[in-house]
């Protein structure tokens, strides 16, 4: 139990951090998608054609695994909410959906647990950018 409170302070203390875009968020990732870091790894989102991709990574962008790990995912628009049924692949979860959807405006929102390592939820902005450092 201890151990869970440390990781979830030193999970909230990465979160909050003024360094957080030293974390990759500034950046597309390594398979060219939307990178967050929900806690002591990392995701990748990766819009397709008709998917949605995600991708559970470690702190150091690597060895993506879909193994002990799912995700809930869901997009607001402002007037209504869409939940994904993701499925997992061999090592990324593919979520169906539609170009349109992904580029109107609102929040794709994601929680994860990777190994077992449940993350912080995270969000990101529609239609899906780089997000830009603040000085």
């Amino acid at each position: 139990m201890h151990i869970r409170i440390c990781l979830f302070t030193l999970t909230a203390a990465i979160t909050c951090s003024t360094t957080l875009f030293a974390h990759g968020e500034d950046a597309l990732g390594p398979h060219h998608g939307f990178i967050k870091m929900p806690g002591a790894y990392h995701i990748e989102v990766v819009p397709g054609k008709d998917t949605l991709d995600v991708m559970l990574l470690d702190a150091n962008f690597k060895n993506a695994t879909v193994l002990n790990s799912h995700i809930k995912v869901k997009i607001n628009n402002g007037k209504n909410s869409y939940a994904l049924r993701c499925e997992s692949m061999d090592n990324y979860f593919s979520c169906p959906i539609s170009a349109k959807l992904l580029a109107q405006g609102g929040k794709l929102q994601i929680e994860s647990e990777r190994q077992l390592n449940a993350g912080m939820p995270v969000e990101y902005s529609l239609p899906l950018q780089v997000e830009k450092a603040q000085a």
